[in-house]
């Protein structure tokens, strides 16, 4: 019980670290370029991170998914051996016949 929980707070403590990263990024607004001269070379500057909200919002929605479904099967994990271990100390599989 003690391990869900500490899962439980490390999942939080990640996913309200990570909206505030990336809500606290702040893009300045884009000044309108000077159109190129002829021959020079045509550079975009590209800013990268989430636009929006819903872009943000849709980042940290995705890794909390990805977080949960890594324990959730590190869970199953756990109970499948767990499970293992108790058959062979109760000799539930008969041993094997050379």
């Amino acid at each position: 019980m003690m391990r869900i929980f500490v899962s439980v707070v490390l999942m939080t403590l990640l996913i309200v670290l990570g909206w505030s990263l990336l809500t606290s990024q702040e893009v300045p607004p884009a000044d309108e370029p000077e159109p190129p001269a002829a021959g020079d070379e045509v550079s975009e500057k590209i800013v990268p991170g989430p636009q929006d909200i819903k872009e943000a919002t849709g980042i940290v929605v995705f890794l909390a998914w990805i977080w949960l479904s890594v324990l959730v099967l590190t869970y199953f994990l756990v109970q499948k051996i767990k499970e293992a271990d108790r058959l062979h100390r109760l000799k539930f599989f008969p041993p094997k016949k050379e």
